[in-house]
């Protein structure tokens, strides 16, 4: 949590500078089609030699975070937050030394997700609309962490935060008010569902299954002349075709977890 108190301490001065310096500067971002193709073979490759569900789920965790890092340097083109991703990062690779096995590392890659997609939420609040609620719900993940009792309770703790950030998101690329009943409306459901989970493996089924839901939707902002539009489809098939064949919430987790990595994937490569 040290990298959050950080980040909390520079928030107000990251949501003054981008409103000033994003009108004022155009810095052009590099080409990252390769980066976003790396970790798509990575999420390959590492699922080959997974034995099991918890090793995958920390398999698409950790392409999370590589992906959201490429969408926050894509996003930073003010040049204010390449530090804080490189904390984020930074900590990844430290906490993952520690780490005793594939639940703690699903942790940390969601742990990780939860301050990159903060860093991406305050880049894209310009005029500082949704500060408030971006802070309310670190401070939920902060809260709810101190309360969780292992690993698998730390990951829903995760996966719910991602979904709350996702949402935030979504509204600030939502100009036109066309998505925002889409919005609500996964945010309720993921409110329902967690009504019926008897368990944290349950919790993170849900949290991912609803972390897709809003990808998608930000997949379809994003995608302004529609040339995602049939492999952000075939993705949201991948994943309902796949869900019928899972055993369990482990292996929902599992499928959610790839699709978000794909879905990630295509929006970093509509924001490029």
């Amino acid at each position: 949590m040290k990298r959050m108190k950080k980040l909390k301490k520079i928030i107000a001065g990251l949501c003054v500078l981008t409103c000033l310096l994003a009108t004022s500067l155009n810095v052009m971002a590099g080409s990252y089609s390769d980066l976003v193709n790396d970790s798509l073979e990575a999420l390959s490759e590492n699922n080959a030699g997974c034995k099991g569900a918890p090793q995958q789920v920390a398999n698409g965790t950790y392409r999370m975070v590589e992906l959201l890092a490429i969408i926050g340097m894509e996003n930073d083109t003010a040049g204010i937050c390449s530090d804080m991703i490189s904390d984020i990062l930074d900590d990844w690779d430290t906490n993952n030394k520690t780490c005793t096995g594939a639940p703690q590392q699903s942790v940390n890659g969601l742990y990780r997700s939860v301050e990159l997609l903060t860093t991406i939420a305050i880049e894209l609040d310009t005029d500082s609309k949704y500060n408030d609620a971006i802070m309310d719900i670190v401070d939920t993940w902060e809260t709810n962490n101190a309360l969780c009792k292992g690993a698998p309770q730390q990951s829903a703790n995760g996966t719910y935060r991602c979904v709350e950030l996702l949402a935030v998101i979504a509204w600030e690329l939502d100009t036109y008010g066309i998505y925002s009943s889409f919005i609500e409306s996964v945010i309720d459901d993921m409110s329902t569902k967690n009504a019926q989970c008897t368990g944290a493996p349950q919790q993170i089924a849900n949290g991912f299954y609803r972390m897709v839901d809003m990808l998608t939707i930000i997949a379809h902002e994003v995608d302004v002349d529609g040339s995602s539009t049939s492999i952000v489809g075939d993705i949201s098939e991948s994943l309902s075709t796949n869900d019928a064949n899972c055993k369990g919430a482990e292996q929902q987790s599992v499928n959610g977890s790839y699709r978000a990595v794909e879905l990630l994937a295509v929006i970093a490569l509509e924001m490029e």
